[in-house]
């Protein structure tokens, strides 16, 4: 393998107390990338460009980064229930949103998304809807979520496509009885558009990994929790459909806008094994903070925990307008935030992307990343 020839000459763009990173980026067909790595590219040795927090916009739990093609970037800044936008020099220019139920306000933002045209999509799970916004952020519309048939349940993803349709999964799990193993939660997925009208389904998924546990009767009877390093989906767009992982080995998928796979994307990498040491660095992580009342809980959820042989291999799947595959390794406990692999389908190569420590890269333009690292000991304190 050899490094994807664009990627380089990297710029930081850093904000007081939460830190901007923008940097010059560089039946299915199987393509197999190259299993020779090349050395990790280090990003971070560049002058930082300062974007800073003002009274305009503090931020608060920022959960999602949009990059229009206008370099314009739009943050969902959660906390405040708002989306505030920066230009492309890191100049604030306005906020839209507010706390509410009304048109253009939301009570949970989950996800932002950038439809065609640089229009946006923006999902509220509390008010079971998404809305939709000009290019230039002013309220279209909101469309309520309901599932197709009374068999599903909530929506467990939001994804846009490059067409202006977005998908939709709902969860097929209902309620299950305690049992010792995981238990693996599926889900249907649906594409609809910016009228809110049903297109079609797309099939069946995997969603996520799960442990269904016996509790006290005072408790209900049963706890659902998340799979201790279980894995969970991930969609990103590409091209006219999308690309899809569960994270069970190195292989994503490619689909087409209405659910055919196209080409698989295979890496000759094999999972990290589960230690004894990394589940007692999970067990200790686990019961940092625990209210006295809940220390007798957790210890039985981690007791009966079905721990997994192998890691996920990855956390979350990003895509960029030329094209690339941006994979994240999954975050191994006691370990360093992980590296990024960049999958470049038109030339079978591969480049690993070491970002600066505690950064979290949110979105990928063609000549441009864009994320959050938050440093600040109260910045961290708030967004617990």
């Amino acid at each position: 393998m050899s490094r994807v020839p664009s990627v380089g000459g990297f710029l930081l763009a850093t904000v007081t107390s939460a830190h901007w990173l923008l940097a010059q980026t560089p039946s299915a067909t199987t393509i197999n990338y190259n299993s020779t790595e090349p050395p990790p590219i280090r990003l971070g040795a560049t002058t930082p460009l300062t974007i800073l927090e003002s009274r305009w916009c503090q931020f608060n739990r920022i959960r999602a980064i949009v990059l229009q093609s206008s370099g314009r970037l739009v943050v969902a800044n959660t906390g405040n229930r708002e989306l505030c936008v920066f230009g492309p020099t890191g100049e604030f220019l306005h906020r839209l949103g507010r706390q509410g139920a009304g048109p253009g306000e939301y009570q949970a933002i989950q996800g932002v998304h950038r439809l065609r045209a640089d229009s946006l999509l923006v999902y509220d799970p509390s008010l079971r809807r998404v809305s939709i916004l000009d290019p230039d952020g002013q309220f279209v519309k909101s469309i309520p979520l309901s599932p197709p048939s009374d068999t599903l349940g909530s929506v467990v993803a939001v994804a846009p496509l490059t067409d202006g349709t977005f998908l939709v999964g709902y969860s097929e799990f209902r309620t299950g009885a305690p049992r010792p193993e995981a238990v693996s939660f599926t889900q249907r997925l649906f594409r609809y558009d910016t009228n809110g009208k049903l297109l079609g389904s797309i099939g069946r998924f995997f969603s996520s990994e799960h442990f269904i546990q016996a509790t006290p009767p005072t408790m209900g009877g049963v706890a659902y929790w998340d799979r201790a390093f279980g894995r969970r989906w991930s969609i990103a767009p590409l091209e006219s459909g999308f690309v899809a992982g569960e994270g069970t080995d190195f292989t994503v998928t490619q689909y087409g806008s209405t659910g055919g796979p196209v080409l698989v994307h295979r890496m000759d990498r094999q999972p990290r094994s589960v230690t004894s040491a990394h589940i007692a660095t999970y067990r200790q992580q686990s019961r940092e903070g625990l209210r006295p009342e809940n220390v007798a809980i957790e210890e039985k959820r981690l007791a009966e925990m079905p721990y997994p042989r192998t890691f996920p291999t990855h956390r979350r799947l990003l895509t960029d307008p030329v094209g690339r595959i941006w994979f994240e390794l999954y975050p191994i406990p006691g370990e360093q935030s992980p590296d990024w692999i960049v999958l470049a389908p038109q030339t079978k190569r591969v480049s690993v992307i070491t970002l600066p420590a505690r950064f979290q890269l949110q979105a990928v333009g063609s000549t441009l990343l864009c994320g959050v690292e938050r440093w600040a000991d109260s910045l961290r304190q708030r967004d617990k």
